[in-house]
Formats: structure tokens, sequence, C-alpha cells
């Protein structure tokens, strides 16, 4: 399923670029537990995260057990370019929520993020 078909939670209009990572990530200021059948849009409300949100954590937890290439994967499933992908990624794992939604996720990409920071260009300084 494509994101482009899933609905955002309360039927929310796409946020702008300039409104922050926590409107672009569909994030909410009460998170609060919505009885639905739909358990996607329920945990999502729980969370005060977005599907969106939480489908980027999903795809990051499990993303390399298909045969095909990450960026056309991200293309297809988001409907996104890769690099508006990891702007949202990199916003998203600096959220408590998303840490409380996906623990190992959040963490992997954090500490991943920090070595890439700190990595051999940095060292040569």
């Amino acid at each position: 399923m494509r994101w482009s078909s899933l609905s955002r939670p309360g039927g929310a209009r796409r946020p702008k670029l300039s409104e922050g990572p926590a409107s672009l990530l569909g994030m909410t200021t009460s998170p609060m537990l919505d009885p639905t059948p739909d358990a996607a849009a329920a945990r999502a409300d729980a969370l005060g995260l977005s599907e969106l949100a939480l489908a980027i954590l999903d795809f990051e937890g499990r993303w390399w057990q298909t045969p095909e290439a990450k960026d056309r994967q991200i293309r297809e499933t988001f409907d996104l370019t890769a690099v508006r992908y990891y702007q949202l990624l990199n916003r998203l794992i600096d959220l408590p929520t998303a840490r409380e939604a996906a623990p190992l996720v959040v963490l992997r990409l954090r500490r991943l993020r920090a070595r890439r920071a700190h990595g051999p260009a940095a060292r040569l300084g």
C-alpha cells in the first residue's frame, strides 16, 4: 500500500515545510487513544504521531527484507524523494514519542547518525 493512499489523522491537510518538524510529522498537541477499528490510526493517535511517522519507523525496521533498492522502495511506498524522506526521518528520530513508538529503531538510527557525524573527516580536524 502506498502512503499516498493512507488518510492523515483526522483528515488533516498536508503541512507546509515552514511549519516545523512536529507538524510535518503530524504530531498532535494532546495525544489520546482513539478507539477506532483501524489499529494504525489508533496507535498513531495514542502516541501523538501521524500514520506517516509510524509508517516511516516501521519501514526503517524492515526495509532490508525486500530485494529492491531502498531509494526505490521509499519512492514507491511513501511517494517521497529519498532526500525528503531522510529529512523527515532525521526530525522524527529526535522526537520523544518516536522513541516510545519504536525504541530499538530510533536508538539504532541515532547511533548511526552520531557515528556519521564523528566519522573519519571529524577526526582529521
